[in-house]
C-alpha cells in the first residue's frame, strides 16, 4: 500500500501495463478478476506498521526492538527502467519511515544471489502463458536445489492446490483451483505484484501468415513471410 502503481504505470511505463493482484495473466480465465490489487494508501499502511510494533524515531525512521526498518532492493544493473521505478518506490517508502537501498547487480551475479538466497528483496519479472503451471515458482519443492522459488515461500495449502490443479483435466474445476491459489497468494503477499506489462505491436502490411490477438501476434515468427510480388529487399 506504499507503492503508487497507477502513477508508475502512467508515467514511467506510459500506460503500457495493467495493475494486477496475482501471478496469472489478467486476460486469461486462470486469473480471478474479482481479486483486486491492494490500493495505494499510505495512511492505512502506516496504521498497519504501527499495529505491527513499528514506531518512528527522532530521525523519522521506523524502529522495532531496536532495529531500523531498512532493506536492500536488488535489481539488474543494466535496466534503467527498473532504476527509475525503484527510485520512486524508495521515496514512497521513505515517507513512511522505511529505508530502501537500491542494489544493482550484473545479471549473472544477481542470479547467483537469488540461487543462494543472498538478498533482502529483489525486483524482477516473470513471463507468462495463456495458462501457467505455477509449480516452478510457487511449490515448496522449488525451494531446494536453487529452484525458482527463491523467496522460499513454503505453504502447504498452496502445494496442495498446485498439485490438484496439475492433475485436473476439467477446465472449469481446474480454473476454480487456480482462483483459490490466486486468492491465497494475494492474501499472503509473498510477492508484491506491480503490473502485467502490455505492448503495442506494429507489423508491416506486406507480411503475411500471422493473426493479431489480444494476447499477442499468433503464429511462429519463422512462418511469417512476404509474398514475392511484395518483396522490396533481396
Amino acid at each position: 500500500m506504499l507503492v503508487d502503481r497507477d502513477t508508475l504505470i502512467n508515467t514511467i511505463l506510459f500506460g503500457l501495463a495493467q495493475n494486477i493482484s496475482g501471478p496469472f495473466c489478467f486476460m486469461t480465465p486462470q486469473n480471478d478478476s474479482s481479486i483486486k490489487p491492494l490500493p495505494f494508501d499510505p495512511r492505512a499502511a502506516r496504521a498497519l506498521l504501527e499495529e505491527a510494533g513499528w514506531k518512528l524515531n527522532a530521525q523519522n525512521v521506523l524502529v522495532r526492538d531496536g532495529a531500523e526498518f531498512r532493506f536492500d532492493l536488488m535489481i539488474p544493473a543494466s535496466d534503467t527502467e527498473y532504476q527509475k521505478i525503484c527510485e520512486v518506490i524508495k521515496n514512497q517508502f521513505a515517507k513512511a519511515g522505511i529505508i530502501v537501498t537500491i542494489a544493482p547487480f550484473e545479471f549473472s551475479v544477481l542470479v547467483d544471489r537469488l540461487d543462494n538466497r543472498n538478498f533482502d528483496a529483489a525486483m524482477l519479472a516473470w513471463t507468462g502463458q495463456v495458462e501457467d503451471d505455477p509449480y516452478q515458482i510457487w511449490h515448496s519443492d522449488s525451494i531446494k536445489d536453487k529452484g525458482s522459488n527463491f523467496i522460499s515461500w513454503n505453504n502447504k495449502d498452496a502445494d496442495a492446490l498446485i498439485e490438484a490443479g496439475r492433475k485436473e483435466l476439467d477446465e472449469k474445476k481446474r480454473t476454480e483451483i487456480w482462483h483459490k491459489l490466486h486468492k491465497l497468494i494475494a492474501d499472503q503477499q509473498p510477492y508484491t505484484f506491480l503490473w502485467f506489462t502490455t505492448s503495442r505491436d506494429f507489423v508491416q502490411p506486406r507480411i503475411e501468415n500471422f493473426q493479431p490477438h489480444r494476447l499477442g501476434l499468433e503464429g511462429y515468427f519463422a512462418d511469417w513471410y512476404v509474398p514475392t510480388a511484395k518483396q522490396k529487399y533481396k
